[in-house]
């Protein structure tokens, strides 16, 4: 039996991952700073302001889960100069994984992968395929469909609400999104983020774009950004949504509302691949497809023996997941 540390494990996406590979039969050990009663005695305290305390909670497992959006990227470093297999899907910003590189060990000793999930992750995945089949493409293009009623903790509201309010005015293009989305202007959101790949070729433009399922706040939202107020929404606003927009959903409750993300390559304004992800639920896909990169990354000699950080797409293909997702109902499919 494969075993997992799952850090945070009392938010809204770690308990969502908690279950998630407890479901497939890993032994999980759950991490947190703040106990609930469902993990009982199991419960390992974890504070990444306090490093004491990390090395006793990440001990034992085969795979660490870290859905922490904590900028040290305290848990990391360890792993880098002791050992061990750290997956990270809380999309740690650019500056993060800059400042982690220039302190990682020159010699280290485990196996750190950032950019685990979905977005960052899959799209990662699949935008290094598309690259490969068309390496004359001069544009990648990524867009993350969010539901603003569906399942997420205050860490990933804050997230949205720090790319959308980045900027007073977001340019804004279409993409043919798969249905119930269809066609959306879609508000190009991280910019400096370089659609979280770790490399991109030189002359490559990367365009990541946000549009929400509810038509009323894509509608709300480009309303604002004509007006160049976004950068004034409160971050309450996201964090402590009104009612009409959580339905009443408790944050770890995993909604299966439909997820439609798209990544497409062009060339001179053509567009010469696309694939869609699909499925029902962000954090249940996030969930599924971080169970396919850690099996994938145990059962993979080459994958097993790396060492060092790196982001997923330069230690697996599209490939080496792909089963994993299709067994969990996660597709992707070629787009026109």
């Amino acid at each position: 039996m494969s075993s997992v540390v799952v850090l945070g494990a009392t938010g809204a996406l770690g308990r969502v991952m908690c279950r998630a590979f407890a479901e497939e039969g890993w032994e999980v050990f759950p991490a947190a700073r703040r106990g609930l009663p469902d993990y009982g005695s199991t419960l390992r305290e974890i504070d990444l302001n306090r490093p004491e305390t990390i090395a006793a909670a990440i001990a034992g497992g085969d795979v660490v889960v870290n859905t922490v959006p904590h900028e040290g990227l305290i848990a990391e470093r360890l792993v880098l100069e002791r050992g061990g297999l750290l997956l990270n899907v809380a999309a740690p910003s650019r500056a993060a994984r800059l400042r982690l590189m220039q302190a990682r060990p020159k010699t280290p000793s485990g196996l750190v992968v950032l950019n685990v999930g979905c977005v960052p992750g899959l799209t990662n995945l699949v935008a290094a395929e598309l690259l490969r089949l068309h390496p004359s493409s001069d544009t990648l293009e990524i867009v993350i469909t969010f539901v603003a009623s569906g399942t997420s903790g205050t860490a990933a509201r804050e997230w949205v609400h720090k790319y959308l309010t980045a900027v007073a005015h977001h340019r804004v293009f279409t993409a043919p999104l798969a249905e119930p989305y269809g066609t959306r202007r879609c508000l190009q959101i991280a910019e400096d983020e370089q659609g979280w790949l770790a490399e991109i070729p030189q002359m490559l433009d990367v365009r990541v774009g946000a549009c929400f399922l509810e038509r009323s706040m894509d509608r709300g939202l480009r309303a604002l950004n004509a007006m160049h107020v976004l950068s004034r929404l409160p971050r309450t606003l996201f964090t402590s949504p009104p009612p009409f927009l959580s339905r009443g959903k408790r944050g770890d409750e995993a909604t299966r509302d439909p997820i439609r993300y798209w990544t497409a390559v062009y060339v001179s304004g053509e567009r010469i691949g696309a694939r869609s992800i699909e499925g029902q639920g962000d954090y249940l896909m996030t969930g599924a497809a971080t169970l396919a990169t850690a099996e994938a990354l145990l059962h993979h000699a080459d994958a097993r023996a790396s060492r060092g950080l790196c982001s997923v797409e330069e230690v697996l293909n599209l490939d080496a997941v792909a089963a994993g997702l299709s067994t969990r109902h996660v597709s992707i499919l070629a787009r026109s």
